[in-house]
Order: C-alpha cells, then sequence, then structure tokens
C-alpha cells in the first residue's frame, strides 16, 4: 500500500503525459485527480496504521545503491 501511495501520482503523471492525446483533455483530468484522490485515501490509512503501532515501522521501496559494504535503500514510513 505504501508503495502505491508514493507512485500513484507518477504513474498518473506519466499516463497522462504520453497518452494525453489519445484519453483527452478530460481523460488526463480524470486520471491525474483521482490517482491523486486515491493516494490520500490511502495515505491517511497508511498514516493511521503507523500510529496504531508504538514500534517504528519502515517500509522498504528500493535499493538505491548497493556497492561493497555499503547499502543505500530507499525507505518510507516513520524511523524513532
Amino acid at each position: 500500500m505504501a508503495v502505491a501511495v508514493v507512485f500513484l501520482p507518477l504513474l498518473a503523471a506519466v499516463i497522462a503525459g504520453f497518452f494525453g492525446r489519445v484519453i483527452g483533455d478530460r481523460g488526463a483530468q480524470l486520471v491525474t485527480c483521482g490517482a491523486l484522490l486515491l493516494s490520500a485515501v490511502l495515505g491517511i490509512s497508511l498514516f493511521r496504521d503507523i500510529l496504531a503501532h508504538e514500534d517504528a515501522q519502515v517500509i522498504p521501496l528500493a535499493t538505491w545503491i548497493v556497492a561493497g559494504g555499503v547499502d543505500v535503500t530507499g525507505r518510507c514510513g516513520s524511523t524513532r
């Protein structure tokens, strides 16, 4: 769910950008606004889940850099 909250607006922007002429102005508006609304609703749900747990939650999204002993991971969530 956290991945969807982060990447839904980006996916909608890509769809509106690349397929805007095919789906038209109104279609692009519906796709982008719908994705933002869905992302907001999922974000509120995710926020409530994070508040319900007393310990820290770390949700790995992607591995950015792995070189030798260095491991840099993109994360979403709260750390305390």
